[in-house]
């Protein structure tokens, strides 16, 4: 191999882990001697190709050869766009986890605050692939981990989504991190990592300010509406049990358990709708308000019986919660199980004294509903009629 910054002589094909950057091979230019060209005589492109594959690949020595040659022209080039994406060298080192490179361009003087196309520092960087050490480096040397890229997410906001917690807390405890900083959508890194469960870094963040508990995106959702919602905002039967310790850690936080939402809906609608039913019965033990309605006048008990939480219902009414009001001014709970023939949270509603024939002004009731497709709801007319209906299969 040639001791030069060009790398060996001919073609070398990129190492797995480069992002697809350079898709094909590259000719590397060096003499047949090994002894590298002088670099004012290269091609700018060519250049620039060859130190972007040094700096993904944290080939130190050989950007240092380059560095050493022609100290004006490499640290131009280094500090400059060197491809598509408008990165750095420090952009490429912390894409790839080269501290020994990330050091060395800080040392020679690389902008640590230059941002690519997408607005992103190289902190933002480093802390999206969840390099710790390089992250640590960069604030070192003066990055300000404050920026915010083009979604305007610091890099708190990249590594509660994408990081684990040794580099959440680099940020917060070495960085300076605002944890008050509101992305384009208005989310908080605490509002991000609520929504995807991410309870370390919950944690965190919590542990510095409590108060962060109160936030709310541009929906209105606060940490524990997204908590209580348990499904990372994605339709799936995957039951997925993080999200209950980040219910527990925001209750403890003194999340405000009457924050509604956009459509007016608390937590607990969140949670009786996605029928989570520890969270459930978290924020009932907290005080949750199972009356509360939302702009289309449900309460949690609507959501639950339409989703057919037959759990969920059984918890709220345990909790007191009314079967049905008495003037309702909306479809019963009992009209909405019936539509969606969700027969044993019917058949738990009539045990405890919903009535069939109830309808707000205007709308049908259950029975109504029923008798409009008796071969769907079947099971459901016999319950109103006969008041049983046999599960068996």
């Amino acid at each position: 191999g040639s001791g030069g910054w060009g790398g060996v002589e001919g073609k070398e094909a990129l190492p797995a882990g480069a992002g697809g950057r350079l898709a094909c091979t590259m000719t590397l230019v060096t003499t047949h001697g090994g002894t590298v060209v002088n670099l004012l005589h290269l091609d700018d492109d060519k250049v620039r190709e060859s130190l972007t594959q040094l700096c993904i690949r944290g080939d130190v020595e050989k950007v240092q050869a380059a560095l050493e040659e022609d100290p004006e022209k490499a640290l131009g080039m280094l500090c400059g766009k060197l491809d598509a994406d408008g990165s750095t060298g420090l952009h490429l080192a912390a894409m790839s986890g080269h501290l020994r490179l990330t050091q060395e361009l800080v040392a020679r003087g690389c902008q640590v605050n230059a941002t690519d196309s997408r607005s992103r520092t190289p902190l933002h960087v480093a802390c999206s692939e969840g390099f710790a050490e390089v992250a640590l480096e960069l604030i070192m040397g003066g990055c300000d981990a404050n920026l915010t890229d083009e979604n305007q997410q610091t890099a708190l906001h990249r590594a509660v989504l994408l990081s684990g917690p040794e580099v959440v807390s680099v940020l917060i405890e070495h960085g300076g991190a605002d944890l008050t900083i509101a992305d384009g959508t208005k989310s908080t890194p605490l509002i991000l990592a609520a929504g995807h469960g991410r309870i370390e870094a919950m944690a965190l963040l919590l542990g510095k300010d409590p108060s962060l508990a109160r936030a709310a995106n541009e929906c209105g959702w606060t940490p524990l509406h997204l908590a209580a919602h348990g499904r990372e905002m994605k339709k799936s039967s995957v039951k997925n049990t993080k999200f209950l310790p980040a219910v527990q850690m925001l209750l403890e936080a003194k999340a405000p358990l009457e924050a509604t939402d956009e459509d007016k809906r608390t937590a607990l609608h969140r949670a009786a709708d996605t029928g989570n039913v520890e969270t459930v019965g978290a924020l009932l033990a907290a005080g949750a308000d199972f009356n509360a309605a939302d702009i289309t006048r449900w309460t949690p008990m609507h959501f639950a019986c339409q989703a057919g939480h037959v759990t969920v219902v059984k918890q709220l009414l345990d909790a007191k919660a009314p079967v049905q009001r008495e003037e309702p001014v909306c479809l019963t709970p009992l009209a909405l199980a019936t539509m969606e023939n969700q027969v044993k949270v019917a058949e738990l509603l009539l045990k405890h004294g919903a009535s069939p024939d109830l309808r707000a002004k205007g709308l049908a009731s259950a029975a109504t509903i029923a008798r409009k497709d008796p071969e769907k709801h079947n099971d459901i007319l016999a319950l109103f009629e006969l008041g049983f209906v046999s599960h068996a299969a």
